[in-house]
C-alpha cells in the first residue's frame, strides 16, 4: 500500500521507515495535489507479543501540519488585526483558536489515513 502512495520504503528488522516523495509544480497542474500531503513520513512497527499474535505501532511526523496549522492561524491573525481591526488580545485569542484547531483536525486526519492504511495492508 505505501508503494501504492508513492512512498520510499526502507525496511529494518521489524520496522518500516517510509517517506512520501513530493512532486514539484507542474504549469499543466497535473500534480498540483501531489505536493500537499499530511502523512509525509514515519514509521511503521511490528512487535510479536506471543506466538501468534503481532502489535503493530505507528508514528507519523507531524511537522507538515504543524507548519500548516501556523500559517493558518498567523494568516487569520494578520486578518483580523488589519482587516477587522479587533483587539489585539482577541487576535492572538482567535489565531491560537484557529491554530489548534487546524492542527487537531490535520493529526485526526492523519491517524484516520493510517489506520486506513494499516486495515487495507492486513486484509490483501
Amino acid at each position: 500500500m505505501l508503494h501504492q502512495m508513492d512512498a520510499c520504503t526502507e525496511v529494518d528488522k521489524n520496522s518500516i521507515k517510509f517517506k512520501r516523495n513530493l512532486r514539484y509544480y507542474t504549469p499543466t497542474g497535473e500534480n498540483r495535489t501531489n505536493s500537499i500531503k499530511l502523512l509525509r513520513e514515519g514509521e511503521i512497527h511490528l512487535i510479536r507479543l506471543e506466538e501468534n499474535k503481532l502489535k503493530l505501532v505507528w508514528e507519523v511526523k507531524l511537522d507538515s501540519i504543524a507548519f500548516i496549522s501556523m500559517m493558518i492561524g498567523v494568516l487569520t491573525g494578520i486578518t483580523l488585526n488589519f482587516v477587522f481591526q479587533v483587539s489585539p488580545v482577541a487576535v492572538v485569542f482567535f489565531t491560537m483558536l484557529i491554530l489548534f484547531s487546524v492542527f487537531i483536525i490535520g493529526r485526526h486526519f492523519i491517524m484516520l489515513q493510517m489506520d486506513d492504511l494499516i486495515e487495507t495492508s492486513c486484509n490483501m
